[in-house]
C-alpha cells in the first residue's frame, strides 16, 4: 500500500502507470480543500519520456475514509471522464482507476486523471 502524501510512494505509483516514462520524480503532493462529496488531490511531477524532461500535474479523486455523500460511485465518476473524452466536451483525461490494492493510495481506490489549469467561479444567471 503506498501513501498518498508521500512523494516517493506517489512517484512509484505513477512510475507504474503512466504509460511511456522512463522517469518520474514528483514536485508536490497537496490536497484540494473544497468539496465534502470526496478528497481530491493534485499532483505535479517532472517525467522523463525518451529523454526529454516535462512537467506535468494530475489529479487524484478517492472516496472520504468513511465513503462519500454522492450517490455516484467513484468508478462511475471515472467512467464519465472517460467516455467525454473523445466528446466536444472539454474535459480532463481520464487516465486510470486504481482497483490493485497494492498500488491504492492509502487502502482505498482512486482514479488520475489530467489536471487542467483554470478558476473555480460562480455561474452568471
Amino acid at each position: 500500500m503506498i501513501r498518498l502524501e508521500n512523494e516517493g510512494d506517489v512517484a512509484d505509483w505513477f512510475r507504474h502507470r503512466l504509460p511511456g516514462v522512463d522517469d518520474v520524480t514528483v514536485e508536490r503532493v497537496g490536497r484540494v480543500s473544497r468539496g465534502v462529496s470526496r478528497e481530491t488531490w493534485v499532483v505535479d511531477v517532472r517525467v522523463i519520456r525518451a529523454g526529454v524532461a516535462a512537467e506535468e500535474s494530475y489529479v487524484v479523486r478517492r472516496d472520504l475514509p468513511d465513503g462519500t455523500v454522492i450517490p455516484m460511485p467513484l468508478r462511475e465518476e471515472y467512467e464519465v471522464y472517460r467516455r467525454l473524452a473523445d466528446s466536444p466536451v472539454p474535459v480532463s483525461r481520464a487516465l486510470w482507476i486504481e482497483d490493485d490494492p497494492r498500488w491504492q493510495p492509502d487502502g482505498r481506490p482512486a482514479y488520475v486523471r489530467t489536471k487542467v489549469d483554470g478558476q473555480i467561479g460562480r455561474a452568471h444567471v
